[in-house]
């Protein structure tokens, strides 16, 4: 798994592209992921400091599928590795529900 700085055409800020291989077909993916980070300015350094959270934080979000899990358990990594990736705005929405409706009622069915 790598990850590369990029600046795409006409936006405003810096991309992390993250090359990876799939789990399950083997072949090469890759995902771009917003830094939040302005191009303009002296912010390069931020950038690539960034770029390596990221990488960092893909690489420790694997999971092992080979124990036994709780649904609910799976399903709050599942959120919680793609919080990164979706809107806070949506992260919020996602985990309102999963707490109000579907945790409680999984848990009742262990």
């Amino acid at each position: 798994m790598t990850a590369t700085l990029q600046i795409k055409k006409d936006r405003p800020n810096y991309y992390v592209l993250i090359r990876y291989q799939d789990e399950t077909t083997r072949k090469e993916k890759q995902k771009w992921v917003t830094t939040d980070i302005s191009v303009k300015g002296n912010n390069k350094r931020k950038a690539e400091e960034k770029r390596a959270e990221i990488l960092a934080e893909y690489k420790n979000s694997k999971l092992d599928l080979s124990n036994n899990i709780l649904f609910t358990d799976f399903i709050k990594i599942c959120l919680e590795n793609q919080k990164h990736s979706i809107a806070p705005t949506t992260y919020d929405g996602y985990w309102l529900i999963l707490k109000s409706h579907l945790i409680p009622y999984f848990e009742q069915k262990n």
